[in-house]
């Protein structure tokens, strides 16, 4: 096997959803992801990878909370809010 080998790869495959792609690398890389959009609709998460970055804003939260120097909190907390909304839309958005 050669490293650093320009290789050309051809097949075709049915993509019924906007979504990314890549191609994997041997057993534990893969290339920078391409993205395909179907019928104009733009990517979006599954709803367990919603739920997944949802549940890790509320764990760093939980972590972080009390790190926050008094005059940042407010602020900290607005933040951490904006990211919940951001992954609960996207969770309702979710089809799977």
């Amino acid at each position: 096997m050669q490293f650093g080998v320009t290789r050309e790869l051809q097949f075709a495959t049915e993509i019924s959803a906007s979504s990314w792609v890549a191609i994997r690398v041997a057993p534990s890389g893969h290339t920078n992801p391409f993205f395909v959009i179907v019928d104009g609709k733009p990517i979006r998460a599954n709803k367990h990878s919603a739920a997944w970055c949802l549940a890790g804003v509320e764990q760093c939260w939980k972590s972080k909370a009390n790190t926050y120097h008094p005059d940042e909190r407010k602020q900290a907390e607005a933040d951490y809010e904006r990211a919940r909304q951001r992954y609960r839309s996207i969770l309702a958005e979710s089809s799977n």
